[in-house]
């Protein structure tokens, strides 16, 4: 039986994508976890277990953590009426 994507959890891809985004920010400035931890106001094994469980990021600590990686954050509607 052929896959569908009826039942893909968009949630867990979206948070993956973040996640995989902050750790890729933080490699690009060669930033190491206990300086980024420190610098969000979190311990190293803190943002460790956040970033392996992209749902537990709160929004605060995602722009904190966005600013230290060096990312943007854009929020835009997927529809816009015209």
């Amino acid at each position: 039986m052929p896959k569908t994507k009826l039942c893909e959890n968009k949630e867990a891809a979206r948070c993956d994508y973040v996640a995989g985004m902050i750790v890729g920010g933080l490699r690009r400035g060669n930033i190491e976890t206990d300086t980024a931890s420190r610098k969000v106001g979190m311990s190293e094994r803190t943002l460790q277990n956040k970033l392996r469980n992209p749902g537990s990021i709160k929004l605060g600590e995602l722009y904190r953590l966005a600013d230290v990686a060096g990312i943007a954050i854009s929020v835009q509607y997927k529809n816009i009426p015209e």
